[in-house]
């Protein structure tokens, strides 16, 4: 132990930082997310011994958790002695961005998502009643490529879009990235998983029940579907009669005859806003930090994983 670290153990308190980082500690199951990675990981005889698997991604970790770039995430190693004793290791940038890149080309972010959510399913922690239903851009240069264009509040937002899924308590269990220009109603029947009894959405999802894809997902032997006219050129399909799934869609201001209904929506659906609040603005992910649309799914997916273990 150096002179630095025995002054720093006999602080009074524990910074924000230190606390975040001892929960993380915890709840994170990191070996579980090693064995994932272990048969894709570098083997050892081919020149420089690797650094320990749990060390590499720990540091993963650090850089997402504080939105950092490769050379950022070192420099906090170097400086904060709260991070320095939650990896025990120390990688430079370079070592840090191949591991990324490792982390992206075998899809093993959208891997250890999955593996997640399963086991969340299995534990009874995720509710398969209902889903809730939202989108949030994330803003990207414009010359960047796979971005799409699109507008919100009367403003021009350039990027991409995460649409996810989530039960009612807010943990995801299920995401797409797309362009920003991609509207939600049109990839909802991506991201439901097909046993929701109510679905929860926004004014964004109004007519999702109309949608030939969600009728033909949701239809049951007790319900029937049936071709109607939605406009005098295009034609949908449409519930006449389902029971075994509810659409429980907040409607637009013009559109609401019974407010108390509506807030009763609302309720559950501002859970699915928690989500968006810790990627944002705990985790500070509000731009995009890679070109390509596979490399920022890839990012998201970890990000939401991490989203879903602050809730336990």
């Amino acid at each position: 132990m150096s002179f630095s670290e025995m002054e720093y153990s006999l602080k009074s308190r524990k910074s924000k930082k230190e606390e975040f980082l001892e929960k993380m500690e915890k709840v994170v199951p990191l070996g579980k997310w090693c064995e994932l990675i272990q048969p894709y990981y570098y083997e050892r005889g081919n020149g420089r011994p690797p650094i320990d698997l749990d060390i590499m991604l720990k540091i993963y970790l650090v850089s997402c958790w504080y939105n950092l770039s490769d050379d950022a995430c070192e420099d906090m190693i170097h400086d904060s002695l709260a991070v320095k004793n939650y990896v025990k290791g120390v990688a430079d940038a370079t070592t840090l961005g191949k591991f990324r890149k490792l982390l992206h080309d075998n899809g093993l972010t959208e891997k250890i998502f999955k593996e997640q959510t399963d086991e969340f399913k299995a534990n009874g922690i995720i509710l398969h009643e209902g889903s809730v239903l939202d989108a949030t851009i994330v803003d990207a240069p414009r010359k960047s490529p796979e971005i799409g264009c699109t507008y919100k509040y009367g403003q021009r937002r350039f990027g991409i879009k995460a649409h996810i899924a989530t039960d009612k308590k807010g943990i995801v269990h299920n995401v797409l990235v797309t362009p920003a220009n991609v509207q939600e109603i049109t990839v909802a029947h991506e991201i439901l998983h097909g046993n929701e009894q109510e679905i929860y959405g926004d004014a964004g999802y109004v007519g999702l029940q109309k949608r030939p894809e969600i009728c033909e997902k949701y239809q049951d032997g007790s319900g029937e579907i049936e071709l109607v006219k939605y406009s005098t050129n295009k034609k949908y399909l449409a519930m006449k009669k389902n029971p075994a799934v509810k659409f429980m869609v907040n409607l637009k201001k013009k559109s609401v005859t019974d407010p108390k209904l509506e807030k009763s929506k609302t309720k559950i659906r501002d859970r699915v806003e928690h989500v968006f609040l810790t990627m944002k603005h705990i985790f500070k992910y509000r731009r995009v930090r890679y070109r390509t649309l596979s490399k920022n799914s890839a990012h998201i997916h970890m990000l939401l994983a991490l989203v879903n273990l602050t809730k336990i």
